[in-house]
């Protein structure tokens, strides 16, 4: 798991193929964001607009096929996460979503502030979407998904 302000992203460009050309469009995105998906060389950015929620309405994930960076347009959002070996089993895993969900507790956090973005590699359980502070907040989210 990686965080970092975006204009910091230049120091992780070269870990994935992918990760330059993202951040340079998560770059764009923030400029102007409007919630509509974007599809780039396989590389989709899932642009979202929602408020956050209890941690325990909330559901853990993990991935298999894809990388996710969680970039923060607007807003304040806290993700909870861990290593998938430390919890249980709740959904299996689902190829077409590329999800498999997760119960338990992870006792790491992140908060993410605009101009922020997490990575989540595949063996990173998260439970993005938490409420930071003591209210829910409307948050602007692009969520990367960057094939493994």
């Amino acid at each position: 798991m990686i965080k970092a302000k975006l204009e910091n992203s230049k120091k992780y460009s070269k870990i994935h193929p992918c990760f330059e050309r993202a951040f340079q469009v998560l770059a764009e995105i923030a400029k102007n964001f409007k919630a509509e998906n974007i599809e780039e060389n396989g590389v989709r950015y899932l642009c979202q607009t929602y408020k956050t929620a209890p941690a325990c309405e909330k559901k853990s994930e993990v991935h298999r096929k894809f990388i996710d960076i969680q970039f923060l347009a607007k807003g304040e959002e806290k993700i909870h996460f861990g290593s998938k070996d430390s919890l249980e089993v709740s959904e299996v895993y689902d190829g077409e979503k590329d999800a498999e969900f997760l119960k338990g507790e992870m006792e790491e956090f992140c908060i993410l502030h605009s101009g922020e973005f997490a990575v989540f590699f595949p063996e990173d359980a998260h439970r993005p979407g938490c409420i930071a502070g003591s209210e829910p907040c409307e948050v602007q989210k692009v969520v990367v998904k960057i094939p493994v």
